[in-house]
């Protein structure tokens, strides 16, 4: 009897963590045109590219090349803006999404280098003297 209650309760316990865990999508099938990104999840940065169909489905190109979507409907480039463990789409393609991206970064780095300025002259200015 104690041994069918132990075998109940591994059964009970494999089934809870199967509940937990995340199930796998097929991510993996999506073809992705233009890659920028480095690095490995959880610290991949970068941008990837991918098209979509009117319709919203993923096209899936081997090559590369364009691939007419269904019955007159227009394909969409998206950009996959990668910054570690988060990320999201933006539905342009991905050159112009990296010139903002850089436009970005140089604005953050231009304001940090002001920062710095600013508070590094202040510091080193000792007493003046009449």
């Amino acid at each position: 009897m104690a041994r069918a209650f132990q075998k109940c309760l591994l059964i009970a316990a494999i089934l809870l963590c199967e509940i937990d865990c995340r199930a796998q999508t097929n991510v993996y099938s999506l073809s992705v045109h233009t890659r920028w990104a480095i690095g490995s999840y959880p610290f991949r940065f970068g941008l990837e590219g991918y098209r979509k169909s009117a319709a919203g489905y993923y096209i899936l190109a081997v090559d590369g090349s364009p691939v007419a979507g269904p019955a007159g409907g227009k394909n969409t480039d998206f950009t996959a803006v990668i910054i570690g463990p988060t990320g999201f789409s933006v539905a342009l393609p991905p050159a112009p999404v990296a010139l903002f991206c850089v436009g970005i970064f140089l604005a953050l780095c231009l304001a940090l280098l002001a920062i710095l300025r600013r508070s590094g002259g202040t510091e080193h200015e000792g007493p003046q003297s009449l």
